[in-house]
């Protein structure tokens, strides 16, 4: 018969599981509370709210998992309408394409923000220079055609149509627009 004393292996490694298990319940508690106070999405799945994170800043990112005031790739137009109203200017290209941008709508002082969309879903978001006060660190529309290079590196395509430039990096949906050698834009797409 075992003494009262003598650690029962079976236990001690319960109360190890029990332990870290508590812990990690109680990060994730204090990380979710932590958002919901800020009201930051610091990281949802796999998606990004570019107006609350520097997602250029993270290496992995994709446009197809950006946000924008909450919209995002595959969004049908009604979402749009829904998270950030009616555009200021529309531009219809039949038979199914649309084009939106906002300005004053998004408080921004010019097209800040363009959302293109095919058969009334949104395909791709595109951020200009007016729309730099909701950003910030390498997220801000800025920079020269060698920051493109050394932050983003070769693009897999390069379109010229003076004065501008888009660079294509296909792999994470995502393009940068120079205007006469300056950044003038980021698309995300899918």
């Amino acid at each position: 018969m075992a003494k009262k004393d003598e650690k029962n292996p079976v236990r001690t490694t319960f109360k190890v599981v029990v332990s870290v298990s508590t812990l990690l319940i109680l990060f994730l508690v204090i990380a979710f509370l932590i958002g919901k106070i800020t009201g930051a999405t610091i990281f949802s799945g796999d998606e990004y709210e570019l107006t609350d994170n520097d997602v250029l800043a993270i290496k992995d990112f994709t446009g197809s998992k950006i946000s924008i005031m909450g919209v995002k790739i595959g969004d049908p137009y009604q979402e749009v309408i829904k998270k950030i109203g009616r555009p200021d200017v529309q531009q219809l290209h039949p038979p199914n394409v649309i084009n939106w941008e906002y300005s004053k709508n998004i408080d921004t002082d010019g097209s800040g923000l363009l959302i293109h969309m095919e058969s009334g879903i949104v395909t791709s978001i595109t951020v200009k220079k007016p729309f730099n006060k909701y950003l910030e660190g390498d997220s801000r529309v800025d920079g020269i055609k060698e920051d493109v290079y050394r932050r983003f590196g070769k693009p897999d395509r390069l379109k010229i149509n003076y004065p501008f430039t888009y660079y294509y990096y296909d792999n994470k949906g995502f393009d940068v627009i120079l205007d006469a050698g300056k950044i003038n834009g980021y698309t995300f797409r899918f």
